[in-house]
């Protein structure tokens, strides 16, 4: 394959893993670094998904070696990051790379908060939302959401509809 500049290489795997043909878009991404096309943060973004559709950490962790510290920074890389991990089950990985996140925004925290709920961490979660609550970060649908998710997953009816009728006001 001729050489190509990063964008294409991304546009490329990015297509192939949106349709859903991950074993094509990791073909066109070993390509890419066969190539010596040095991926930027969003190939990393664009490609990490494919490794939580298919449930594959091996193949995350193996990418997250090949992370450059300035592409790692970028807050997209580091909430793929905590999505993949959270949707391949290790919440462990999850809260360690959100408690080093240098930044937290409303895509990081939301990221780990739908993560616990998606593992059934309801506990965490209803945590992780308090702290939220205390940071300067303002909470969206997405997180009222996973958190009104997580009252209902614990059982805990009353206080989500405290939380549902705060929302209201």
């Amino acid at each position: 394959m001729p050489q190509r500049d990063v964008v294409t290489w991304t546009a490329m795997t990015t297509g192939y893993a949106q349709n859903w043909f991950v074993e094509k878009a990791w073909g066109i991404f070993r390509q890419m670094q066969s190539a010596s096309v040095n991926p930027d943060h969003t190939t990393f973004a664009s490609i990490l998904p494919d490794c939580a559709k298919i449930g594959s950490l091996e193949q995350g962790i193996g990418i997250i070696q090949s992370l450059i510290e300035s592409v790692f920074s970028s807050d997209v890389v580091a909430s793929a990051l905590v999505d993949m991990y959270a949707k391949c089950g290790s919440m462990l990985r999850v809260r360690e790379l959100f408690d080093k996140m240098p930044e937290r925004n409303e895509i990081s925290w939301n990221a780990t908060i739908a993560g616990y709920v998606h593992n059934r961490f309801c506990k965490d979660d209803l945590e992780l939302f308090e702290l939220m609550k205390h940071s300067k970060t303002k909470s969206d649908r997405v997180c009222f959401i996973c958190v009104l998710l997580a009252y209902s997953h614990a059982g805990l009816a009353d206080e989500g509809c405290k939380c549902f009728n705060c929302l209201s006001d």
